[in-house]
């Protein structure tokens, strides 16, 4: 879940911070830093299968049964 915050939230808070200190508009930071905290939504579920054995087991084996 660590990995999932440093990648697709703090760009956002680093927007915003910047955006508190400087007032200096940087659009398309704020562009790309937007979509990575909407990547968040895809991200943290597939993060806590993988992160799981048992769940990651359950999820692999459920893929080779649609994969033949």
């Amino acid at each position: 879940m660590t990995l999932s915050v440093i990648v697709c939230l703090i760009p956002n808070e680093i927007y915003y911070t910047i955006l508190i200190f400087t007032d200096t508009d940087f659009s398309g930071f704020f562009a790309i830093a937007d979509i990575l905290e909407w990547l968040t939504i895809v991200t943290d579920p597939m993060l806590g299968v993988l992160g799981n054995t048992e769940l990651r087991n359950m999820a692999l084996d459920f893929i080779r049964r649609f994969h033949k």
